[in-house]
């Protein structure tokens, strides 16, 4: 099982605050659950300009069985969150440990 890592913005560029109910839902009916870790602030560059921006962030992780999982996190925080590029990060390996049978 992979682990993926991802940041979805808490504002829109106009400063709206997102709603993030949504895709909370989508990731516990997708994954089966996700961390939402204490928000954060991101920087990247617009190679155009080369002009910095500063983003506050919320970061997420799940994990997933499935190859494909990090293309589907990030095709729905751009069309949800209105992004043109996504950071997902693919940061390991886990297991789930049941103990509920022992």
């Amino acid at each position: 099982m992979q682990v993926y890592e991802f940041m979805v913005p808490t504002h829109s560029n106009g400063g709206i605050p997102f709603d993030h109910t949504e895709f909370n839902g989508w990731l516990a009916d997708r994954f089966g659950g996700y961390t939402k870790l204490a928000p954060a602030v991101g920087y990247w560059r617009d190679e155009n300009t080369r002009r910095v921006f500063e983003e506050s962030v919320i970061p997420y992780r799940v994990a997933s069985v499935a190859a494909n999982a990090g293309d589907r996190i990030g095709e729905r925080i751009a069309s949800m969150f209105g992004q043109l590029a996504v950071y997902v990060g693919r940061i390991g390996t886990a297991e789930i440990l049941d103990y509920s049978k022992r």
